[in-house]
């Protein structure tokens, strides 16, 4: 393992200015340093008294817990983290405290959301589709859902066609960090 360069003055003096005005994230740190990896760059502040700790969460405020409730089930997450200028996982972090889901959209998912209920990713869900197990439309049209490029995101799954794939294939959820709440909801459901 190669020994690691010294520390030269001016390294220093971007660290500690760094670290005295919290001015972004430590991608933005290694690019003013960049002979430093991310943990290097940790170290030396741990050894010199600095904070590495992240700001303080930005506290959610009562309109966004209202807003965020009224429009969870219309929307995509895009359009949430837009909307309210945070981050996906922030959003999702908000919805568990709140106990919402995005289950219903007028009775219809994105492979988006049936991912997240199943614990799963997009691309196993689109596999699911492709294999005939999940049967899933075109939004626009309703027309039956053709595998190409164009309409990978706009592919809507309704919920009896959820509901009988999860009743069909019970094992799909096995081993994966489900949404419960999600799955209790549509199969319970009367679409």
């Amino acid at each position: 393992m190669a020994k690691e360069p010294n520390w030269t003055p001016q390294e220093i003096e971007v660290l500690t200015q760094y670290f005295s005005s919290q001015r972004g994230t430590m991608s933005k740190l290694v690019l003013l340093l960049p002979r430093r990896s991310p943990q290097a760059i940790r170290n030396k502040a741990n050894k010199m008294g600095l904070s590495t700790r992240p700001q303080p969460r930005k506290p959610w405020m009562k309109n966004e817990d209202e807003w965020l409730m009224e429009n969870v089930e219309r929307l995509s997450f895009r359009e949430l983290c837009a909307h309210l200028h945070r981050g996906e996982n922030s959003i999702k972090n908000r919805m568990r405290e709140l106990r919402l889901t995005k289950s219903y959209r007028d009775g219809w998912f994105t492979m988006h959301d049936v991912a997240e209920v199943l614990g799963s990713s997009r691309k196993r869900v689109l596999k699911l589709i492709e294999d005939g197990k999940l049967k899933a439309r075109r939004r626009a049209t309703g027309a039956d859902y053709q595998i190409d490029s164009e309409t990978r995101c706009a592919v809507e799954i309704t919920t009896r066609d959820l509901r009988d794939f999860i009743k069909a294939y019970p094992g799909e959820l096995q081993g994966r960090p489900v949404d419960m709440v999600s799955v209790v909801q549509v199969l319970v459901g009367d679409a």
